[in-house]
């Protein structure tokens, strides 16, 4: 079981309510669960979760842990923006030293936001319609689709 809460008294207490009910073991701070690797940084209160010990065991598993990455690049006709850029040396810091993996907390808001997009037989010679849509969580992508 996994318990979170903003003040450790609180999770303190809900552990003393549970023991005294069920026969429990303290595993200490979670540092994995359900496959996602978890690291905190208490210092600027933001936690990040990742799954590339989960991704290093399946390449292995299929023979492909010393297969080479490739770019895969956007297409010609998206524009890309400053405002995706990283904002702060901290965000920086963070993209620069880790894998692909979500960051939760510090000063961003735990909000869930969604975008969506559609374009209604734009192409005159095809008159297929694009959508699309992305979710986001603490400014964490969560969720995305698009199609053609």
């Amino acid at each position: 079981m996994l318990i979170g809460a903003k003040k450790k008294y609180d999770i303190q207490k809900l552990k003393g309510l549970l023991s005294a009910e069920f026969e429990m073991k303290d595993l200490g701070a979670a540092r994995k669960i359900l496959g996602m690797e978890i690291i905190r940084d208490r210092e600027r209160r933001k936690r990040f979760f990742s799954q590339r010990s989960y991704i290093q065991k399946v390449l292995t598993r299929f023979g492909m842990s010393s297969s080479k990455t490739i770019d895969t690049p956007n297409a010609a006709n998206i524009p890309l923006t400053a405002m995706f850029a990283p904002q702060s040396e901290e965000e920086k810091e963070y993209i620069g030293t880790s894998d692909v993996g979500l960051i939760y907390g510090g000063d961003t808001q735990c909000l869930v936001i969604g975008y969506s997009d559609s374009d209604y037989t734009e192409d005159i010679d095809t008159r297929r319609s694009m959508t699309g849509y992305v979710f986001t969580l603490g400014g964490s992508v969560v969720s995305w689709k698009a199609t053609l």
